[in-house]
């Protein structure tokens, strides 16, 4: 998809200038998923920022989505082990088919829930 891949292509020339590192990047309507190495001199916070602001303001201009006005407030971040590396990479680039079959809303209810995470459903 066209519109993928050029946001795709811009939050990778983001982490490029931070020094990150992305293994794979996927998503689907309303969410994107990164695996990236953390460069030490860059807080999660910060990438967050860096990657959300420039690249909300790339999506407006670009029109790749009618009605987008900015990211969510939200974020979510997990570390892995390198041995978890090509599943989660998989899992990252087969959004699409996979979000066919359960929303994104659901999976990720059904995730905190197993975890005890605790979550205002409004924000989901």
């Amino acid at each position: 998809m066209e519109m993928h891949e050029a946001i795709f292509s811009y939050l990778d020339g983001i982490l490029q200038n931070l020094n990150c590192h992305l293994f794979a990047i996927g998503g689907y309507t309303d969410h994107i998923h990164l695996a990236i190495d953390l460069h030490p001199s860059v807080s999660l916070a910060e990438l967050i920022k860096t990657l959300k602001i420039p690249s909300g303001k790339f999506m407006k201009k670009k029109l790749f989505l009618p009605g987008f006005e900015k990211w969510g407030v939200g974020y979510y971040a997990a570390t892995f082990s390198y041995k978890e590396l090509e599943s989660k990479k998989a899992y990252i680039r087969n959004q699409i088919e996979h979000h066919s079959k359960v929303s994104f809303s659901d999976e990720i209810k059904d995730f905190l829930r197993k975890n005890n995470i605790e979550f205002n459903p409004d924000y989901i």
